[in-house]
């Protein structure tokens, strides 16, 4: 029992560091933002990206919630199984982010504005590019799901462990144009 749970510990360190090291991803415009530009600039970004992670979450919940199949078709050895419930996913998910991103792209200004103020209307723009990348990955599917479920959770830390440091950098290289390059930074990184 003993070389389970180091098992185990193992799998739940890299699938921790990758969780991290997606979270650091995620942030890193607003810190990047307000370290290069300015707070306000990053206050643009940051409540942009929030709002698109308010819909990236319930695309989450639907991710998260196949799991169990997932498994459950990996140890059945059912790779058609698999291949379905993540097409499913993805036209779901899909549906749901570009609804997410049209309302954004027509009513986004006023409804920041009416919500937040006229002082944050700067960030509309800033999420319709944003909800542009969560919508690219609900259309890619639940690959990360799948690698994880399936014993493969160091490739996707793997792709973290690069993806951020040059996330870092194309987010320095491109900061003295603005959020907005930022932004396109970020959909390139999701």
């Amino acid at each position: 029992h003993l070389g389970v749970a180091r098992h185990l510990v193992r799998v739940g360190a890299r699938l921790s560091a990758a969780r991290g090291l997606y979270g650091a991803g995620i942030w890193l415009p607003t810190f990047i933002a307000g370290v290069v530009l300015s707070p306000v600039q990053a206050g643009y970004l940051g409540t942009a990206g929030r709002l698109a992670v308010a819909v990236g979450a319930v695309t989450a919940a639907v991710r998260f919630a196949i799991r169990p199949t997932i498994v459950r078709a990996f140890e059945a050895q059912d790779r058609h199984a698999i291949k379905l419930i993540c097409g499913r996913l993805a036209s779901v998910t899909l549906v749901i982010s570009a609804f997410a991103l049209a309302v954004s792209g027509l009513a986004g200004q006023w409804l920041i504005t009416k919500t937040f103020g006229a002082s944050l209307a700067p960030a509309a723009p800033l999420l319709t590019i944003l909800l542009l990348g969560i919508a690219i990955e609900a259309f890619a599917g639940p690959v990360d799901e799948v690698l994880k479920m399936t014993g493969h959770e160091s490739r996707v830390l793997g792709v973290f462990c690069v993806a951020v440091p040059a996330a870092v950098v194309a987010l320095l290289a491109v900061s003295h144009w603005g959020v907005t390059a930022m932004a396109w930074v970020q959909v390139l990184y999701t």
